[in-house]
């Protein structure tokens, strides 16, 4: 069942009541009838729009309540709606006043995704002489802090007894959690953009278009007078945000998984490294249906996820490789930029200028950097080449032979999709398949290679996800 809040709001100056549902928000004006009756009267022209506001209200339980990035609509008889992205709301109603939605101090993540990725299990462990025999390892149950810009990331598990009657086989339940203590304090615009890289983390990890956290816990500290005395106390709040199609929403095999032991050390890194505004992201599967489904529009995400990270992490690929091409290069950009200087047009200067852009950006084609992948991280997908080859009895002569087809069937079809010169209902070929899938896996490893993940493990995650 869907969650229902009321309460009371305060928006332009004006008092109203508001009604939650569906993740849609409805703002009533508290105001006799007379001034109802006449507001909806008022011309189409008078009706306002506001954007991205943070609207805050008190619920009927006497929580405190607000509504993210919102955009009002008003509509006749003075109400106002609005599309709700996220919301805050505070778990206390027994202090005076109400603790404000702002200056937090610590956020923590739960989830499915975080148990998959920091197993809770690894609390436990049998005795040696009894199997029977349980004991929780206190030191597992967090990892080191690790500092990132200053805030303080933790993996951990915690523990809580369960209700008797309701989990008579499971006394105690374990969870993992993500925990950040902020560096300094937040406000909800910038815990937002920290929900939003979290969410980029684990998208990567599980390859899925949405992530969905059961709980988005929020701390702050404050003081409250209490019986005459000033004391102090921990407030807490809960995030909650919109997904779309959420009931489509999974997660992989937990076998095929990324695991926090495979980057352990390298977590800081590949939390930056994901976060880098410049790499196309819009590949992921939404979820296991969709990992056995190969389109037309996955097949050109996947080719502008893997050039956008290539050119990340070989900027200057073919110039590196290749000391003719450097030198070539080197003269027509040097050529433009005496063609820049001796032009007095800045209409041609602008051309000239873009041109010389273009060219300083042309390090090798698509082809060319697929062969370069597939030979800097053959050990990397050693296995699941084999495994594709085999599945799809694809006959080649050479392992050199085999990559100019992988390189070579990718860039074609790529090509000809970019060209529409395929359609929607097009079937892929096996080769087609097998170059997608490898390219696919690439990406993979120069996301962790980017991360400064070693080779081996980056070879243990592509063989677990495959």
């Amino acid at each position: 069942m869907e969650k229902i809040i009321e309460g009371k709001i305060e928006y332009e100056s004006k008092k109203y009541g508001f009604y939650y549902i569906n993740n849609i928000l409805t703002l009533i004006p508290d105001e006799d009838l007379e001034d109802v009756w006449k507001s909806m009267f008022k011309s189409l022209k008078e009706r306002t729009v506001d954007d991205n506001l943070f609207l805050e209200g008190i619920t009927s339980s006497g929580h405190r309540i607000t509504f993210i990035n919102i955009k009002l609509i008003r509509q006749s008889g003075g109400i106002y709606k609005a599309f709700v992205p996220a919301y805050i709301i505070g778990n206390s109603n027994m202090t005076n006043p109400l603790p404000k939605i702002d200056n937090f101090e610590t956020m923590i993540f739960y989830g499915k995704c975080i148990d998959n990725f920091f197993d809770p299990q690894k609390v436990i462990e049998f005795g040696n002489d009894n199997v029977n025999e349980i004991n929780m390892k206190l030191k597992a149950l967090k990892n080191d802090d690790i500092l990132i810009e200053k805030d303080k990331f933790n993996l951990g598990v915690s523990s809580t007894l369960s209700r008797a009657e309701k989990n008579t086989n499971t006394p105690v339940v374990l969870k993992s959690y993500l925990q950040i203590n902020f560096e300094n304090k937040k406000s909800i615009a910038e815990v937002i953009e920290y929900y939003r890289k979290i969410s980029e983390l684990f998208e990567f990890l599980y390859l899925r278009e949405h992530i969905k956290f059961e709980e988005i816990k929020l701390i702050s500290s404050g003081k409250v007078k209490i019986e005459n005395e000033i004391k102090d106390i921990t407030n807490t709040f809960d995030f909650y945000y919109y997904l779309p199609e959420e009931d489509k929403i999974d997660l992989p095999d937990i076998n095929s998984c990324v695991k926090y032991g495979q980057i352990e050390t390298h977590f800081k890194d590949l939390y930056l490294t994901i976060n880098n505004k410049k790499a196309y992201k819009n590949y992921y599967n939404l979820n296991r249906n969709d990992e056995f489904k190969i389109t037309i529009n996955k097949y050109h995400n996947i080719s502008s996820a893997f050039e956008s990270w290539f050119d990340i992490n070989f900027p200057k690929f073919k110039s590196d490789t290749n000391e003719n091409y450097k030198i070539l290069k080197d003269k027509v950009i040097k050529f433009i930029d005496d063609c820049i200087n001796q032009e007095d047009e800045s209409d041609n200067k602008e051309i000239l200028n873009g041109f010389k852009l273009d060219i300083e950006k042309m390090e090798g084609s698509l082809k060319e950097q697929i062969k370069y992948s597939l030979e800097k991280f053959k050990k990397c997908i050693i296995n699941v080449k084999k495994n594709l080859i085999s599945n799809y009895n694809i006959e080649y002569d050479s392992e050199e032979k085999l990559n100019e087809k992988i390189s070579n069937t990718f860039k074609n079809t790529r090509n000809r999709i970019s060209h529409g010169n395929m359609k929607d209902e097009v079937l892929f070929s096996d080769m087609d398949i097998v170059a997608y899938v490898i390219v696919e896996r690439l990406v993979q490893c120069l996301v962790f290679y980017k991360a400064n993940v070693d080779m081996n493990k980056i070879k243990e995650i592509v063989d677990d996800r495959f």
